[in-house]
């Protein structure tokens, strides 16, 4: 079974719902840089065993032989590329010629040279760029991707019995 190796920002429903996704297909190392962000309350994010947060010790060592062993996967997903432990991940890999891929779920161009010049580094690397939407494809390509590296994803938070309750509730009326 191939490997994925994951980082992300923080357990969102959905984020980890396309993990759970992924992991039915594919052994994954999931990892988070936050348990939460201040944006939302602490009960709107997902616990769960399957995944690990940075805010221990132990993750942190589990995360750092991940970096070390990092050829031993098939592939790394930096959904959210703009942390701190992304961007070590993102330097490894480009190190260690191991292909990654990076998500951006929506973003602003602010120019501000030291960023741009990490962003265009990070960005110009990466095997693949899911983007989730025209704006964010533009935000790809302004900071170096090839445009056939650059996939459009229709993410939803929707899951398969949200669409049949609704189809239920067309039905009943």
């Amino acid at each position: 079974m191939k490997k994925i190796l994951v980082i992300s920002s923080y357990p969102a429903p959905y984020r980890v719902a396309v993990f759970r996704g992924l992991a039915k297909y594919y052994q994954m190392d999931i990892f988070f840089e936050f348990i939460q962000d201040q944006s939302r309350s602490a009960e709107w994010f997902v616990r769960s065993e399957e995944f690990k947060v940075l805010n221990t010790p132990e993750n942190k060592a589990a995360f750092d032989l991940c970096l070390k062993h990092v050829k031993d996967y098939d592939l790394v997903l930096a959904y959210d590329y703009n942390n701190t432990n992304a961007g070590r991940l993102i330097r490894t890999c480009i190190r260690k010629k191991v292909p990654y891929i990076i998500n951006c779920d929506g973003a602003f161009i602010n120019p501000h040279w030291l960023k741009d010049m990490v962003k265009r580094y990070y960005i110009s690397h990466a095997c693949g760029c899911f983007a989730s939407g025209q704006h964010a494809a533009e935000y790809f390509l302004h900071y170096g991707a090839e445009k056939d590296k650059i996939h459009l994803q229709q993410f939803t938070s929707m899951n398969e019995e949200d669409v049949q309750n609704a189809a239920q509730c067309q039905v009943s009326k």
